[in-house]
């Protein structure tokens, strides 16, 4: 058991329309009708009433008042509370790489009331990557990452060890470590190759398929897989001797892929977009259509650009093409930002962001509020399902104006129980509280 001694003097309190005053001497400005000597330790009293109790200590040095339903532990002296948990949340939540978030914690005590701790209050544990620095007062610096990651940070507070996240964000794609400046993302070396392979430079072929590193991230294929090649073909349209088809793949949804065309390989080929076509694709592959490729020797070439939201009719709407087909395939109009396919009220762009499932009615983000017990000035907001990659960050307002200003809440308990998040924080006596969830994807 972890038990920490506190003890003050002098402080006031206020409790409902109680308030009391605690003094090495004097009277409580209570009116009481009981005595009783039988108290919290050999030295105090007990004052009761139809609305109150007190329970003293030393003579009327600090107590205990309770209150419409509320406990309040006044400090008295000799006061024994064993800290049991210890959460600790980040101002912002999510930052980039470089760039710093001011860390802050709650300690919940035995008896359910909770304690905000300010970053200088509590003692930092040595941060592990992507967190590069935590100082002693609760500032925590973000070091450089190959893609959007979350950081671990620790702290302990009379002995009881807590734990928060930070997220960083690969503010710059190109910067991390071996892999910096070569021309190639850090998050596709490091998701093929690890950390630091020699294997990862845009100009080697680890998987001899012919085709190097950066030309497989261009083309969208698997750098270490010897069958996975971009291929592309010219075939004669029976019967219409002036058209050729343009087969090439595979396609990656987030890439666009253009045909060029001359007519000669002479010095410096003037290259030129082929515009009399028509197109047609699968899964793996694309056709296109070269509806005016006259007897005259025409030479092809397909240039590729990666583009998450270009595909066909996803183009420009928003939502990630690979996101698009992995759930209604191509050129669906049911994967439109704006639509509900699965009728669970929640349209395909905040499905996209809260990472559900949205061909499934029963994949629903839903956000909750429940009482603390014991606690009438505190309230639980839980919500959830919630994914490793977002960031959740519980807004509140005192009321729904058109110009009510929404503030993230600070000082606040936070548990996580799979799927679900739950983040205790205090209402003031008679106030009223609204809240909101925002959720970003990196």
């Amino acid at each position: 058991m972890n038990n920490t001694l506190i003890g003050r003097i002098g402080r006031i309190s206020r409790i409902g329309q109680i308030i009391f005053l605690a003094a090495v001497a004097g009277v409580l400005p209570l009116q009481a009708n009981q005595l009783v000597t039988s108290t919290v330790d050999s030295g105090g009293g007990r004052s009761t009433s139809a609305d109150y109790t007190v329970d003293s200590s030393i003579g009327w040095l600090g107590g205990i008042c309770i209150a419409e339903g509320q406990v309040v532990r006044h400090e008295y002296i000799g006061q024994l509370t064993e800290v049991t948990g210890v959460s600790i949340t980040g101002t912002p939540s999510a930052i980039y790489e470089g760039e710093s978030s001011q860390l802050s914690a709650v300690a919940v005590l035995d008896d359910e009331t909770v304690v905000p701790l300010s970053g200088a209050e509590v003692t930092w544990l040595q941060p592990s990557w992507p967190i590069a620095n935590i100082d002693s007062n609760g500032v925590a610096t973000a070091g450089i990452v190959y893609a959007d990651t979350p950081g671990a940070v620790k702290g302990a507070w009379w002995g009881v060890i807590g734990a928060g996240t930070i997220f960083v964000l690969d503010g710059y794609p190109d910067n991390f470590g071996s892999y910096a400046g070569d021309g190639l993302p850090d998050w596709w070396q490091a998701q093929y190759f690890g950390l630091d392979n020699p294997k990862a430079a845009p100009g080697t072929d680890p998987d001899t398929d012919g085709q190097d590193n950066l030309y497989e991230f261009m083309a969208g294929t698997v750098p270490t897989n010897a069958s996975s090649v971009f291929r592309f073909r010219i075939e004669p349209v029976p019967g219409e001797p002036s058209q050729k088809r343009l087969i090439f793949g595979p396609c990656a949804p987030d890439r666009i892929y253009t045909v060029l065309y001359c007519v000669n390989l002479v010095g410096e080929p003037a290259w030129m977009h082929l515009v009399n076509k028509t197109v047609t694709e699968t899964m793996a592959e694309r056709t296109v259509t070269d509806l005016d490729a006259t007897n005259y020797t025409r030479f092809y070439r397909i240039k590729f650009a990666y583009h998450p939201d270009s595909l066909g009719s996803y183009a420009g709407d928003g939502l990630p093409d690979w996101w698009q087909v992995q759930y209604f395939g191509l050129n669906n109009p049911d994967a439109g930002p704006n639509l509900d396919p699965d009728g669970d009220g929640q349209n395909n762009l905040f499905e996209f962001v809260a990472g559900l499932d949205p061909t499934n009615t029963a994949s629903v983000f839903r956000v909750r509020i429940e009482p603390v017990s014991g606690q009438p000035d505190q309230a639980k907001v839980i919500f959830g399902p919630c994914v490793p990659d977002r960031t959740y960050t519980v807004l509140f307002a005192t009321d729904l104006a058109p110009s009510t200003q929404w503030h993230a809440l600070t000082n606040v308990a936070v548990t996580s129980v799979t799927p679900e998040y739950s983040v205790t924080n205090h209402i003031s006596p008679g106030g009223t509280k609204f809240y909101r969830i925002q959720i970003s994807y990196p």
